[in-house]
């Protein structure tokens, strides 16, 4: 059940297309994403026609910084399928959690299961609601 959940919980999939799905339904995000870049030169030269060794020496530098709008998955794909045995994402809402369940080690003697079944008695002076016979009564709309 994916549809119409306010819960969501993803463990690890067995499956190669499924991560895929699971973060198409766990949504994106935007975030800024920044970049900077840094330059450096140096430069010698010397004239040749002179008679004199005069030579020039420069040195520059620069720095430049940009910034972007990216769109990406809040869960990537590549995470949801190194998830170990036990891990889970869980969305609540617009909420995210990253869960991790213990392993239930079973008792190598388990009893048998035992259906129990009492008798239930009315006390005489209570009704009962009998809602299968009612059943028209609560679907029928009044406006």
């Amino acid at each position: 059940m994916i549809q119409n959940t306010w819960n969501k919980i993803f463990f690890k999939f067995g499956a190669k297309d499924s991560p895929e799905e699971a973060a198409e339904i766990l949504g994106k995000t935007k975030r800024f994403q920044r970049t900077v870049s840094v330059s450096a030169n140096q430069g010698e030269s010397a004239q040749y026609l002179r008679t004199t060794p005069q030579s020039s020496m420069s040195d520059g530098g620069g720095m430049g910084e940009s910034w972007r709008e990216v769109e990406e998955f809040r869960v990537t794909p590549d995470q949801l399928r190194a998830m170990d045995m036990g891990q889970a994402v869980m969305m609540m809402g617009a909420r995210m959690y990253h869960l991790r369940t213990p392993m239930i080690n079973y008792p190598k003697h388990i009893p048998s299961f035992k259906v129990i079944k009492r008798k239930m008695k009315m006390p005489a002076d209570k009704q009962a609601l009998n809602f299968e016979e009612r059943l028209n009564e609560f679907l029928t709309a009044t406006v």
